[in-house]
This record gives C-alpha cells, structure tokens and sequence, in this order.
C-alpha cells in the first residue's frame, strides 16, 4: 500500500488511540506513511495524542475528513479495537477504503465489517493494544530500529485501561 490510515472507534479511548499509535510508529519504521484518523473533539485519549505529537511529528494524527480527502485505491485503511461498522469513528473513511485489516478483542457482534482482507479477532485478548503489541514483535524494522518509546507508551496505556492496571483480564 501506498499509505496506511488507522481509525478505531467513535469516542476513541486510550485502547482504540494506543492500538493505532503502536502500529502506526511500527508502519512509519518500514519506511511507510502512516496517519491517524480521529475526531479531537469527541475523544477520550486527547492527553494521549497530546504528548504524542509532543515527541513526535505533528502530522500523524488528522482528522476523518482530510483522511477522506487523502485516501486513494492503493491505501490502507486499518481499523482497531473495533469490527462493529456502526461505531466507527469515520463511516465515510470506512466506506472510500478499497483495502481494510481489522483488529479487535472484542467478542463478535450484529454489523460486523465482512470485507476485510485481514480479519484478526481475539476475544480472549485484553485490548487491541496487546494484539498490536504481540503483532509488532514479528516486524523486522531497517537498521535494528526499535519502536519509539511514545508509541510503545500509547500501546501500554491501552493495555493498562482495558486490563484495570493489570487486575482484569491479564495473562502472559
């Protein structure tokens, strides 16, 4: 793909942004260009993005509209911590995206997104935050790169909501 956009879900959380900031920091390592599709107004992980646009680039983070504007055919779209299509943050995106990979932990409902090349669905997992986590593992980034520490700190904030600090749902 040309580029790669993530979006999770409406009222995103630290789960469905960390999720995002993970593989989005992994994509921009092999050399891609990665951007994060949210709605500031209606978030609940603005302090998140805050301080990730601090220790990073200002352009990873756009609104639904300029990625509506800015995605083509040979882009991806990757939406995480949901599969539901009725919560998405952007129909519209959704709907322009010629290609989409889903990543979810949640258990599988009415209004599932059908068309994904990749559907890769884990209920059993504590947050979209360890599947990317588990995901990026598997990459083999340029020059022993490693993943920089704001993404990895966005990835264990979701972990860190979804599981109560460690207390709900949390193994290996």
């Amino acid at each position: 793909s040309d580029k790669v956009f993530f979006m999770g879900h409406r009222f995103g959380d630290l789960d469905s942004v960390g999720a995002s900031c993970g593989m989005a920091g992994a994509i921009r390592l092999l050399g891609k260009t990665a951007y994060i599709a949210v709605d500031r107004t209606k978030n609940l992980a603005r302090k998140l993005i805050d301080i990730t646009e601090e220790r990073t680039d200002n352009d990873l983070f756009i609104t639904p509209e300029t990625a509506l504007s800015l995605i083509t055919d040979d882009d991806l779209l990757i939406i995480v911590d949901t599969h539901n299509r009725d919560v998405l943050e952007s129909p519209q995106l959704y709907e322009k995206a010629n290609s989409v990979v889903v990543i979810d932990h949640h258990r599988k409902s009415a209004n599932f997104i059908d068309n994904a090349v990749i559907f890769h669905h884990e209920p059993y997992a504590s947050s979209a935050s360890e599947m990317v986590t588990e995901i990026i593992q598997y990459f083999t980034f340029p020059h022993d790169e490693v993943l920089p520490s704001c993404h990895a700190d966005a990835l264990l904030s979701g972990i860190m909501l979804d599981t109560k600090n460690f207390v709900m749902r949390t193994g290996a």
